[in-house]
């Protein structure tokens, strides 16, 4: 598992901008998943930032609440995913 510090931004589920800074809990060159304390909404785009600033946009693609808590599970793909 690789677990990296980003930054993202956006609106989530209620419409609201936030921005959040998340762990990875997984990523790739298509794509990853993180924790997120925000409601988001499947096809939302939101961008993603690292310590050198603008990485890339991503969108959302799924979304699964852990139980008893106020935290989510969030998958994206990259919108330009790395060539091979």
């Amino acid at each position: 598992m690789v677990q990296l510090q980003f930054h993202i931004g956006g609106l989530d589920q209620d419409g609201q901008f936030f921005e959040e800074t998340v762990t990875t809990r997984d990523i790739s060159d298509r794509g990853g998943c993180f924790w997120s304390s925000k409601s988001l909404k499947i096809g939302t785009t939101l961008r993603l930032s690292g310590l050198h600033g603008f990485v890339s946009l991503i969108r959302i693609v799924w979304v699964q609440e852990r139980p008893d808590t106020e935290i989510h599970d969030v998958g994206f793909l990259f919108f330009n995913p790395l060539e091979n």
